[in-house]
């Protein structure tokens, strides 16, 4: 259990402190506490750090219940919680994207941890539409952050808006425009290297449940999987790309059953696609990894939480977060430095329970 010691402030430069779990950290009076941390102050409620630290930045807008808010604030405050005022700010900018989808909320997490250890307080800006770049725009004329991570699905007029601004930034996803400092993934080698996976273990017959082609990232996922056909001898059939969206994987299943269009594994651009294609196959009576083998692109809560788990192919988070944060610092600290691009290729397989062999692999 935490149990607060707030001391009498008599002096403006005398610290609170918090004891937790009988381990001191910090010095106050001569006397070493533990300073409570926002993922502390979530595992003692049992929520989200994002939730926790949602509220004691005071971000509007964020689907936080009052009843999460009131017992965040009580717990800080018994817990003798204390934000750093002096701590640099560092904002992340989610665009034309909700904050539930877990590629990005964990990404954040993710980002929120390593900063807070660093001295940054993340904020978080969520904009949607035309009217999200006014609301930008009036963010950045505060002067409120010192840096930008920036991604959702980006268009010009944002990433204008952000030059305009002065203030660094660092793109993280897939975008058209490439002249910025980006860390991107290499869509199209992931796409290749699932595909060789499931090559490896048997499979020919291959679908890709994929999203709009007219977004690039679905575009470099489409060409990784064509490569993949070509370098084995592959012939594509054009009927096994089906262009899904995310709600619509247990649709997709009874499509596929339906139209009979035969296929022994089938790579999904996501996790949700993956577990909704995973359900609808199982109601159907189709055995998973048994008769058709799923392998998904990305790394969310539900690899886990699927029964079987997911088995699934994705970039490690931690050397994302990692290189963003280092390309931003290197930015803060020197605003002339030229644009970077930065590719990733820290791609992981995750073996789960939803990929089988066909035959025997020599």
């Amino acid at each position: 259990m935490f149990a607060a010691v707030l001391p009498t402030m008599t002096d403006p430069h005398e610290m609170m402190y918090s004891k937790l779990n009988e381990r001191y950290y910090m010095t106050w009076k001569g006397i070493k506490y533990h300073m409570v941390t926002k993922k502390e102050i979530a595992d003692y409620l049992g929520i989200s750090r994002t939730a926790v630290s949602f509220v004691l930045n005071n971000v509007q807008n964020n689907k936080i219940s009052g009843e999460t808010r009131e017992r965040v604030l009580k717990a800080a405050k018994e817990l003798g919680y204390r934000s750093n005022e002096a701590q640099k700010n560092i904002c992340y900018l989610l665009c034309n994207r909700e904050f539930n989808d877990s590629r990005y909320s964990l990404l954040m997490e993710d980002l929120e941890e390593i900063m807070s250890e660093q001295g940054y307080n993340l904020l978080f800006m969520s904009i949607k539409g035309p009217s999200g770049i006014s609301k930008l725009e009036s963010f950045l004329e505060r002067n409120e952050a010192d840096g930008v991570v920036v991604t959702g699905l980006l268009d010009d007029k944002i990433i204008h808006t952000l030059e305009q601004s002065g203030i660094p930034f660092v793109i993280y996803g897939v975008v058209e425009n490439e002249t910025g400092n980006i860390v991107t993934p290499d869509s199209e080698l992931i796409a290749k290297e699932a595909i060789q996976y499931l090559i490896d273990k048997g499979h020919e017959k291959i679908a890709l449940f994929t999203g709009r082609l007219d977004l690039l990232i679905h575009r470099q996922i489409f060409e990784g999987y064509k490569k993949a056909h070509v370098e084995n001898g592959l012939v594509l059939d054009k009927l096994l790309v089906q262009v899904i969206n995310q709600e619509d994987g247990y649709e997709m299943a009874k499509r596929m059953k339906l139209l009979d269009i035969e296929y022994t594994a089938a790579f999904c651009v996501e996790n949700v696609i993956q577990f909704g294609i995973l359900q609808g196959l199982k109601d159907a009576g189709t055995e998973v990894p048994g008769q058709i083998s799923l392998l998904g692109y990305g790394y969310t809560e539900l690899v886990k939480l699927s029964n079987p788990h997911l088995s699934t192919i994705y970039f490690d988070r931690s050397e994302i977060t990692k290189l963003i944060i280092s390309r931003l610092q290197h930015l803060i600290s020197d605003r002339n430095a030229p644009p970077q691009k930065t590719v990733l290729d820290c791609i992981r397989i995750y073996p789960g329970e939803t990929v089988n062999s066909i035959r025997s692999v020599d």
